[in-house]
């Protein structure tokens, strides 16, 4: 198991992770407009 000091920062650190990727998914389009990306919202900028 993991120690109880680690539990806290392995938490924080799983939903910052969560919380880059949704941002590089939303974002990801803007930046590389190129990019293929499964956002619906895609289509609209073509």
């Amino acid at each position: 198991m993991i120690p109880r000091r680690y539990t806290t920062h392995f938490f924080y650190s799983f939903w910052f992770i969560v919380f880059a990727l949704m941002v590089a998914v939303r974002v990801g389009p803007w930046i590389f407009p190129d990019h293929p990306n499964a956002e619906p919202v895609t289509p609209a900028y073509a």
